[in-house]
C-alpha cells in the first residue's frame, strides 16, 4: 500500500535543527560528537551551535547574525570549528 505524501510542520527552528543534525551526522567526525537540541521555552530568535562542556558558541543567528545554518558557507564554518575543537581536545 502506498500512502500519500504528508506535509509536516516544524514550529520554530526545529526543521533547521533537524537538517543541521542530519548534515553533521554525515561528517567524518560524526562518531566523535553528540548533537543535542535544546528548545527555548518562548520565542527568542535563538539558533545557536555550541561545542564542548564549556558551551563555546560557534554559530549564532541572534547575536552574530549568522542565519539558520542552511548555506554551504555556514555549514562549512561549523564543520571547521568542530574539527578544530576536536583536534585541540582529543
Amino acid at each position: 500500500m502506498i500512502s500519500p505524501k504528508r506535509t509536516f510542520y516544524f514550529p520554530g527552528y526545529t526543521r533547521s535543527y533537524l537538517l543541521l543534525n542530519d548534515f553533521l551526522s554525515k561528517q567524518e567526525f560524526a562518531d566523535k560528537i553528540q548533537v543535542v537540541g535544546k528548545k527555548d521555552k518562548e520565542m527568542t530568535g535563538n539558533f545557536e551551535v555550541t561545542i564542548g562542556d564549556e558551551g563555546q558558541l560557534i554559530h549564532s543567528k541572534k547575536t552574530a547574525g549568522q542565519g539558520l545554518a542552511k548555506t554551504d558557507q555556514e555549514k562549512a564554518m561549523i564543520v571547521e570549528m568542530i574539527e578544530e575543537y576536536l583536534d585541540d581536545n582529543l
